[in-house]
């Protein structure tokens, strides 16, 4: 025989078909689990006190007639949608909500009033216990506890850091307290992004749920409108008081301007444009002068040049003189002579000589008389430059009357241009201001009413149908957690897939035997009654599975074992042996349970002669041997009360006893003690040529797993499982008809 097989602790796959027949399994308990979720749900809604909600609703930023007229001049005295947020926080301040308190009277009610409600009992020694252990271990941790004195009314003390820190309290003054239980319970929210504003109560109080809204609609309302009297108030002194400074300001513009006009009327204010034609008309002079003075300046430095370079002689060509004319006229003549006189007499003759000394001295008058032009053309130099000198002069100083000029007609004109736009503002604010008194009595709040808080006709919390199902689902949820957690830890046996597994061999089931009427189940009797009946059906199974597994010729030991008692291994032997006489097979059953024997019980026949008076040679064989009377089958029975079971069933007359057995008998149906604790069954294992393996359905895996092993150390030649006491509904009938 293979030894046993093991969980290979991997994890449970659950498929969907898996997860219906936990359900299936387990529906009782979810539905159990479900009403008791449902009841315990029941029984806290009754319990829990209703709590109503009421809704009204605002519309923020409405414009009006004041709003458009200042709208412009001093913008934050309208409200716009950025500010929603503002005004929120306003409606849930201290300062409403006090008012508030006061209109509705609610210090004499005790949702809001502590000193109202009823004294609490007084904490239990074991709370008390507690809160002296935590105090302790604040104080273990340096954490500060809380000064009873601190919270104490602002006029026993003078400090002027505790009258600051209650500045809050002192201001909201008998109201505090109930300000801030209203403000738990108080919603005020934006409605999207509109400009709708939503003021929310929930309150145990319906008529409270809807009043505490109205009355803060009404309060903010008011208070809006003095918030913007107020407002007016300070904008129209504000405005009285500018309007003065105005005033006094464009007077002093006014009086500058004329001043001014006044003090420059000798210089005049209409000569601009004279002095324009002025300037430009000595503008071109001096560009004509510096043109001829440059001219000049030229041609006396290509003189200069000249004269440098190559004398004053040749320099006589960039004058026009008749005298060097005439003067080079000659030259040229006694030049014209020299050479003729030079041709025909020579250089020594008195004749040229003194024809020489005249050409030289008129190149000296011409050289003189070119000196002397060349310094009258300085002198033409020098007064185009004086005159060019005079003229800028002339420039410059009507220039300078011209910027004086301009600079007191932009004087005048910034003085007018700043008495108009004086003028202009100052109409402006007087304007705004006459239409701001005429307007006052107009004014109105920047919010409007959509619509006030209605008494709600029922409650929004508990909801007892939402909180009864929720309950029910809840404990459904709860009861299919269970019955998978049941399902995933149970370690029963309950299928043959499971059994199979363990034992890798045959696996054959027999159903549970029905009650009959108010007696209790009786295998025995139930298959007399019902020889159809599905336990009868699974003994069939069971003998044909054997008499297909015996050998040929010859008998063959059946040995019935389990792990532990209260399997049906001994109802089972019996019913197997009436089975096999009832078809006529030659078989006898053997009680070898020498601690617990039930055989002759069960069966209606005497407790002696048995096994162990033929073991011990006091009876033959024949004697001890006797037939059941329902199917006249064999049978030998035993008794307790031995010392040493084991050591009998182990000794050689048993072993010749069997032997004996199977000479006479076809099958040899042995009842055994259960495997564990004991080690009574080994013998008659070991000497079976087939083992029925009883595990009864639900028992724990383990404790088979444990009998398996013992099993596979006894090595028997063939192995049948049998599932016992399976549920009935689970299987099928064999009926024909």
């Amino acid at each position: 025989m293979e030894p046993p097989l093991k969980s290979d602790g991997r994890e449970t796959v659950l498929d969907f078909s898996s997860i219906f027949k936990i359900l299936r399994k387990g529906w009782w308990i979810i539905a159990v689990t479900g009403v008791v979720g449902a009841m315990i749900a029941a029984v806290i809604v009754l319990e829990i006190e209703p709590t109503y909600s009421a809704r009204a609703q605002i519309l923020m930023g409405q414009s009006n007639r004041v709003d458009s007229v200042l709208g412009t001049l001093i913008p934050d005295l309208k409200i716009d949608d950025d500010a929603i947020a503002g005004e929120i926080a306003i409606i849930r301040s201290g300062r409403v909500l006090s008012k508030v308190s006061e209109r509705l009277n609610l210090e004499t009610r005790p949702e809001f009033n502590v000193a109202l409600r009823p004294p609490e009992p007084e904490p239990s020694l074991l709370a008390r216990l507690g809160d002296a252990a935590v105090d302790a271990l604040k104080r273990s941790l340096g954490v500060a506890l809380p000064d009873p004195d601190a919270a104490g009314p602002a006029g026993e003390t003078t400090d002027p850091v505790q009258l600051a820190a209650r500045a809050g309290r002192v201001q909201l003054g008998t109201q505090a307290d109930f300000v801030g239980e209203m403000m738990g319970d108080l919603s005020v929210r934006q409605v999207g992004s509109t400009s709708l504003v939503d003021i929310q109560f929930v309150s145990t109080d319906r008529f409270l749920a809807s009043a505490i809204p109205n009355a803060v609609v009404d309060v903010y309302m008011d208070d809006q409108l003095d918030r913007k009297f107020e407002g007016l108030r300070r904008v129209t002194t504000g405005l009285q008081s500018r309007i003065s400074e105005m005033r006094e300001k464009l007077e002093a513009s006014e009086r500058s301007m004329i001043d001014y006009r006044t003090g420059n009327l000798a210089a005049g204010f209409g000569g601009s444009r004279l002095l324009s034609e002025q300037i430009g008309d000595l503008s071109r002079r001096v560009n004509d002068a510096s043109a001829e003075l440059a001219e000049l300046q030229s041609d006396l430095s290509g003189i200069d040049a000249l004269i440098r370079r190559e004398g004053a002689i040749a320099a006589t060509g960039l004058f026009q003189s008749d005298l060097l004319d005439g003067l080079q006229g000659e030259v040229v003549s006694l030049r014209q002579r020299r050479d003729l006189l030079l041709e025909r007499f020579g250089a020594d003759t008195a004749q040229t000589v003194e024809t020489i000394a005249a050409i030289e001295r008129l190149e000296g008058t011409i050289a003189d008389e070119a000196g002397r032009l060349r310094n009258e053309q300085a002198q033409r130099v020098d007064l185009a430059a004086a005159r060019v000198v005079v003229l800028r002069g002339e420039l410059q100083v009507l220039e300078s009357r011209a910027i004086e000029q301009a600079g007191r007609e932009v004087r005048l004109t910034q003085l007018e241009r700043d008495y108009q736009a004086q003028q202009a503002v100052y109409n402006t604010f007087l304007d705004k201001f006459t239409e701001t008194s005429e307007s006052v009595d107009l004014q109105e709040g920047d919010s409007q009413v959509i619509f006030y808080a209605d008494v709600p006709p029922s409650a929004i919390a508990p909801r007892k149908s939402l909180s009864v199902a929720l309950g029910g689902i809840g404990g459904v949820f709860a009861g299919m957690g269970i019955v998978f957690l049941l399902a995933l830890t149970d370690t029963a046996l309950r299928s043959t897939t499971q059994l199979m597994a363990l034992t890798g061999g045959t696996v054959l089931v027999q159903p549970k035997a029905r009650r009959f009427v108010f007696q209790p189940a009786n295998p025995l009797n139930h298959v007399l009654r019902q020889p159809l009946g599905p336990l009868s059906e699974s003994i069939r199974s069971l003998r044909s599975q054997l008499l297909m597994g015996l050998p040929k010729g010859g008998g063959a030991i059946v040995t019935l074992a389990s792990s532990e008692s209260d399997c049906g291994k001994t109802t089972t032997s019996i019913l197997l042996a009436r089975s096999l006489s009832q078809m006529g097979v030659n078989c006898i059953l053997v009680e070898s349970d020498l601690r617990r024997p039930s055989l002759a019980r069960l069966m209606n026949i005497a407790p002696t002669p048995d096994l162990i008076d033929v073991l011990t040679g006091r009876l033959p064989l024949d004697e001890a041997i006797r037939q059941d009377p329902e199917s006249r089958a064999d049978v030998l029975t035993a008794r307790s009360g031995l010392g040493d079971p084991a050591g009998l069933l182990l000794s050689e007359p048993m072993g010749d006893l069997l032997g004996e057995l199977k000479q006479r008998y076809r099958v040899v149906i042995v009842d055994t003690v259960p495997l564990t604790p004991v080690s009574d069954s080994s013998p008659m294992i070991r000497a079976a040529d087939q083992v029925v393996f009883m595990v009864r359905c639900g028992m724990d895996s383990r404790t088979v797993e444990a009998a398996l092993e013992t099993l596979a150390k006894l090595d028997p030649p063939q192995m049948v499982s049998v599932l016992s006491m399976s549920p009935q509904g689970a299987q099928s009938k064999y009926e024909y008809g």
